[in-house]
């Protein structure tokens, strides 16, 4: 993961985490500095909650509908700004568009200056593993700065998901 996030770090100057699924919350694992910054740091935390950042919701999203559901029966869906989406319907509804659509969006959710891009790792199971996600300027809000880093965004963790030994399509063999 670390060569393909850096390479998107580098390409959008900005900021670019990797995380997992850890005790239903997200646990992030990697961070990747941008140009004049360049570092990655293996780390272990922060721990971030699932429901409100774009790390969680890309998780979240592709999980079965049975891991998704105890999650959202367990948890307390805190307001930590006036954007965090709290109503659990409007939450599932996002939930299904981010499965279909291929990222996540944290518009302000977790703090009122920061906006996210998260997309989900899978494995070589077929299963997500984790997420990766980039730190945006309020500026980069729905421009086509945004539209071109969902782009990169996806594309990267598609190729770390085939890293990971994911295959799409399952391969059917006869004799």
């Amino acid at each position: 993961a670390t060569i393909p996030l850096q390479n998107l770090s580098k390409k959008t100057n900005r900021i670019c985490h990797v995380a997992i699924w850890d005790r239903n919350s997200i646990l992030v694992t990697m961070s990747v500095q941008p140009h004049g910054h360049e570092s990655t740091v293996n780390q272990i935390g922060p721990r971030l909650p699932a429901y409100c950042t774009a790390l969680g919701k890309a998780i979240l999203a592709n999980m079965s509908e049975s891991e998704q559901k105890i999650y959202l029966d367990g948890v307390d869906l805190v307001a930590y700004t006036p954007n965090t989406i709290i109503d659990r319907p409007s939450l599932e509804k996002e939930l299904f568009l981010i499965s279909e659509q291929g990222y996540s969006v944290s518009r302000k959710e977790v703090l009122l200056n920061q906006l996210g891009l998260g997309a989900s790792v899978m494995g070589s199971d077929g299963l997500v593993t984790g997420a990766i996600s980039i730190r945006l300027n309020n500026e980069d809000e729905d421009n086509d700065f945004m539209a071109q880093t969902i782009e990169d965004l996806t594309q990267t963790s598609y190729q770390i998901s085939l890293d990971m030994g994911y295959q799409p399509v399952k391969m059917e063999y006869s004799f």
